[in-house]
């Protein structure tokens, strides 16, 4: 499968809401009590980090999940208003910090597929696991912490000026892909796409494929560096 390639339609519209759910819920809801807008991976979905202690909120399956101590809420997704009314947020991207990516309608309805939700929380926790057990084999390298981005919808963290991710997907590639991005612009066979190196979910067998793939990654960059 080349870069570009299209992708299951209802894939491609669960990815697209749970973004911008990611984008005007989840990243102000983080922004207003951490003053920081990452998001990480939990089982079966995303979430915000701690808002307050034992309080966070996120997203499994087709549902929107609030989680405070000991008590846990479990409400189906249906439009971004309802959402951020749920958890107490004003919704709509930090605009201060990035143009937001998706499309703003806060009373459409959210397209969530709840097969296609877990594929892609999948592959979150595929790419976790790689990326931390990558992160650990080079302990020197002072990588960034392995965090969902909501403005890209991308797992990633940052090392020797490469970046290293999962993405759901995007423009560039529907479906979801593992990528490699050296900040200066690299050349040579191994990179197969304008900013480094993109290998599509359909061509990662396991966390053992994908890391053996992101060390494949370090060592071109390091090799053209």
């Amino acid at each position: 499968m080349e870069p570009g390639t299209s992708s299951d339609p209802s894939l491609v519209a669960t990815r697209v809401a749970l973004h911008a759910v990611a984008e005007h819920v989840l990243a102000p809801a983080s922004r207003a009590a951490t003053d920081r807008i990452g998001l990480r991976v939990v089982p079966g979905g995303f979430a915000t980090r701690e808002l307050a202690p034992g309080r966070w909120v996120g997203i499994v399956g087709a549902h929107l999940v609030i989680h405070d101590g000991g008590d846990e809420q479990v409400i189906p997704l249906t439009d971004l208003r309802t959402a951020a009314a749920t958890i107490g947020v004003e919704p709509g991207a930090p605009a201060d910090l990035y143009a937001p990516v998706t499309q703003v309608d806060l009373d459409a309805p959210l397209t969530v597929d709840a097969e296609a939700s877990a594929r892609l929380a999948d592959w979150f926790a595929l790419g976790d696991a790689a990326l931390r057990r990558f992160v650990a084999a080079h302990p020197d390298e002072a990588a960034d912490p392995v965090t969902l981005w909501p403005e890209h919808f991308d797992l990633a963290t940052t090392a020797e000026r490469v970046n290293y991710g999962f993405a759901a997907g995007d423009d560039h590639h529907a479906g979801p892909y593992l990528y490699i991005g050296p900040w200066e612009p690299p050349t040579g066979p191994f990179w197969n796409a304008p900013f480094g190196r993109l290998v599509p979910a359909t061509d990662v067998a396991d966390v053992d494929a994908a890391v053996a793939l992101l060390e494949q990654g370090r060592a071109a960059a390091r090799a053209t560096a």
